[in-house]
């Protein structure tokens, strides 16, 4: 009798004892070396041209506190960097110099300088889909020039220079002037047939110079004057102004390489054509002084896009119905008035029109189909795409019927302008 309750007991113990070591490959955070963004530039004609550089965090310093031997103060970003015949052996030479071990898992955005870039990116989206730590929900950003320049900046408003384009990444819907994909989206559309990708572009320079002549000809006067004024404008004249971060516009690709860049104009104008949400602004003509503007903002749009096939060709139908807000003019005209709101729907419906033909002259002549409208094409007769094939030849030269309905709504906290005094 007492032996299956001791039997019990023993096997009850040696079960639960399964679950007690669960900890035993565990390791402390104080032995990692976060990394939090990567950079990938490619230099032509070296023997490791892939030169790659980790963005790599230090807790103590996030916290607001120095470790031991950090050198106090300072970016809590420390950047490693490594060069190598492929990525792989570029990040292994980039560890070389870590006394922590490397832990990718909370890496989040990739960013790719503009030759990498040109040379096929599938190299970089292998390294990270068999990479164990690597989450394929990391965001792509392509850069003009190098990409290592990006992770030497200074973080103006983030605690680190890698949160600084998160941050940016995280805005970029409020503006409509970039779209960031992310690598499992990119992947996706290289994969489809009839289909590119995109994603956005990265820019840093100097931070735009005063408008006020006033405010310039003050700040020389202060410096100037005596020995002690020659040394103020001798630092003035060496401190350079501090570079910005700026995510504006879309690199395109055709297949794995980058085709081109769009700039913003043209990427608001993909955005119609691609169906993305749009919240921008848009300057139009003031239909009662054509020399004045007035500003719309688009609060949500739809777009349709409907392929047509027809005796072996084909042709798409894209029809945009946008809603916006009077949110400014320059006018004293009161353009509340239905009659007025209308004609602000129609000068709003020209104005984006035009930028979705430009943007599809800039991408037929890239060859590069980024809106997938190939793609729609072999959902609906796969045979028929074929046919088509090769689908970046045919692209070029497809016509696309453009249909654009604006309407403008409201006019903000204001029925008319205030009239001034004559």
């Amino acid at each position: 009798m007492n032996k299956i309750p001791r039997l019990t007991l023993f096997l009850l113990t040696a079960f639960m004892l399964i679950f007690i070591p669960g900890c035993w490959d565990h390791v402390e955070i104080e032995e990692l070396a976060i990394v939090r963004s990567i950079s990938v530039d490619y230099i032509p004609g070296e023997r490791a041209p892939y030169f790659v550089t980790l963005a790599v965090i230090r807790p103590g310093e996030m916290a607001g506190g120095g470790e031991g031997g950090g050198g106090g103060g300072g970016s809590p970003t420390r950047l490693y960097s490594g060069t190598g015949a492929s990525l792989d052996l570029a990040v292994q030479e980039a560890t070389f110099s870590l006394t922590r071990q490397l832990f990718l898992a909370h890496n989040e955005v990739v960013l790719i300088g503009e030759e990498a870039a040109r040379q096929g990116i599938y190299h970089i989206m292998d390294f990270i889909l068999r990479n164990a730590q690597l989450r394929l929900t990391n965001s792509i950003v392509i850069i003009p020039g190098t990409a290592h320049k990006i992770l030497t900046q200074t973080e103006l408003l983030e605690t680190g220079i890698s949160e600084e384009i998160l941050g940016l990444i995280a805005q970029e819907e409020q503006t409509s002037e970039a779209v960031t994909q992310e690598m499992f989206v990119m992947l996706r559309d290289m994969s489809t047939p009839g289909q590119d990708t995109f994603t956005a572009v990265l820019h840093v320079g100097p931070q735009p110079k005063k408008v006020i002549p006033e405010i310039e000809v003050e700040e020389r006067e202060d410096g100037g004057g005596g020995a002690g004024g020659e040394s103020g404008g001798a630092e003035a004249s060496e401190a350079e102004p501090p570079e910005i971060l700026t995510l504006s516009g879309l690199a395109v690709f055709r297949g794995d390489k980058l085709a081109g860049f769009l700039n913003h104009v043209e990427t608001r104008g993909f955005i119609w054509l691609n169906g993305e949400p749009s919240r921008s602004i848009i300057a139009v003509p003031d239909p009662m002084d054509p020399t004045k503007i007035v500003n719309i903002s688009i609060i949500r749009s739809q777009t349709t896009v409907t392929p047509e096939i027809k005796d072996g060709n084909v042709s798409f139908r894209v029809e945009v119905v946008a809603e916006g807000d009077l949110i400014a003019q320059s006018s004293l005209y009161n353009l509340s008035t239905p009659a007025m709101l209308k004609k602000l729907g129609s000068s709003t419906s020209a104005v984006i029109k035009m930028e979705m033909e430009k943007t599809l002259q800039v991408l037929q002549g890239m060859e590069a189909d980024i809106m997938g409208y190939g793609a729609s094409v072999y959902r609906k007769d796969p045979k028929a795409f074929q046919e088509l094939s090769p689908w970046s030849e045919t692209f070029r030269d497809v016509t696309v019927d453009i249909h654009v309905t604006a309407q403008i709504r409201r006019t903000g906290q204001l029925s008319r302008p205030v009239q001034l005094k004559r």
